[in-house]
């Protein structure tokens, strides 16, 4: 008898076919979209490193409120923050509000380009009035939805979620654009939510009270929203989202294999899925149980993957100080005394790693062990970069160098 298909999904942004350790985000923000419009959680932006499952916390969050009786449905729309994200926001509500029947959309003169593709050049001095068209078909679909409501008796309260993945300093104008849109919408009482997620060590820059020019950053729409830092989870919380998948499909754990991937994930929900896929495959097609021997080789299998697909695209996000004081922690098997970086990347300047020390705390790289020690976030990180210190280790970075 052959083995069910692989009940674990560790794609990047798949949601897992279990998702735990989160209950008292999910409570907190469904406790605010049954409440009022303006309630704190309805703008939520969820940090965390990569794989700590903010995308899939955000999929949860759009598929619960999309075609939910308890909630409405709402209108839910996905986007990822890249290059003109907004134009494509706008053409996606532009769409949906000529199906609910707006005519008027498509028949306003300044609305005529969302009816084609539009392609704009980066190079282009001439800026396009994104806010604008974006805050107008924004409103027109809140006006259509509590028209919808009201043909309910009240019955229906349904509001719209827009959800924007990886937010990133690289394309802060478009950012700072869109919140400021949304923050006009806020301030009307609109019944909307906005759930952002990215990694700490580029959003922060756009939750500054400065633009990159050193200008007063005219948006706290960002600064105000409910931040969630996303960590890791539980034991018991691994525990559960290794062994009840594998249940569902008839396989069951070896108690002693089962631990033994528990302890390895480390409560990182990328890893959980990692591990779980791959001591899945190597068990025996008939064996219907997974052993030590199974979870040996999917740990194995589950660090090399981990390394590529997570931490080297996190080190890249990283100054080279940064990265050199990371290598430096390395070479201890467990926590790190800060005193020891100190003289392994630049001796008598206490005050040059506590600097980087912070950053790399704010960027949930690294965390306070005990006073006066700082371990690392990501499972497995100290071995990557054991691995590949010729490649991230540069020490004795000279003034020019410093970020």
């Amino acid at each position: 008898m052959r083995q069910p298909p692989n009940p674990y999904k560790a794609s990047a942004g798949v949601t897992p076919p279990l998702l735990v350790g989160r209950d008292d985000v999910l409570r907190n923000y469904f406790d605010a979209i049954q409440g009022e419009p303006g309630d704190l959680e309805r703008l939520t932006l969820l940090q965390g490193p990569r794989g700590i499952g903010k995308t899939a916390l955000l999929t949860t969050i759009g598929d619960q409120l999309r075609g939910s009786e308890t909630y409405g449905p709402w209108r839910v729309f996905d986007e990822t923050a890249t290059p003109g994200f907004v134009g494509r926001l706008t053409r996606a509500i532009a769409e949906d509000l000529e199906e609910i029947g707006v005519e008027q959309v498509k028949k306003r003169s300044e609305f005529s380009w969302l009816l084609k593709p539009v392609t704009v050049k980066r190079s282009s001095t001439e800026m396009v009035d994104w806010t604008k068209t974006f805050r107008d078909v924004f409103t027109a679909l809140c006006d259509a939805q509590d028209h919808l409501n009201r043909q309910f008796n009240g019955d229906m309260d349904a509001g719209i979620l827009v959800t924007l993945d990886e937010i990133h300093q690289n394309n802060a104008e478009e950012v700072r654009q869109f919140a400021a849109a949304v923050q006009h919408l806020v301030r009307e009482g609109r019944n909307i939510s906005v759930v952002i997620a990215g990694i700490p060590q580029v959003t922060s820059p756009l939750l500054s009270g400065k633009t990159p020019e050193g200008e007063d950053n005219p948006v706290t729409f960002l600064r105000r929203m409910d931040k969630v830092d996303l960590g890791a989870v539980s034991d018991d919380d691994v525990r559960q989202a290794l062994e009840c998948p594998a249940e569902n499909v008839g396989v069951r754990w070896d108690e002693d294999a089962l631990e033994s991937a528990v302890q390895a994930c480390g409560g990182y929900p990328f890893m959980v899925q990692l591990v779980g896929m791959y001591s899945y495959r190597a068990a025996e097609e008939e064996a219907r149980i997974i052993s030590p021997a199974d979870v040996e080789k999917g740990v194995a299998t589950a660090q090399r993957k981990i390394g590529n697909l997570v931490h080297a695209p996190a080190l890249d996000d990283l100054s080279d100080v940064d990265r050199t004081f990371l290598v430096a922690m390395s070479r201890d098997d467990g926590p790190s005394k800060i005193g020891d970086i100190v003289e392994r990347v630049k001796p008598g300047d206490s005050q040059y790693i506590n600097t980087y020390r912070r950053r790399l705390i704010d960027a949930d790289m690294i965390r306070p062990a005990r006073y006066g020690y700082v371990d690392f976030t990501m499972p497995y990180m100290r071995e990557y970069l054991r691995g590949h210190a010729a490649h991230y280790g540069m020490s004795h970075l000279n003034e020019q160098q410093r970020q």
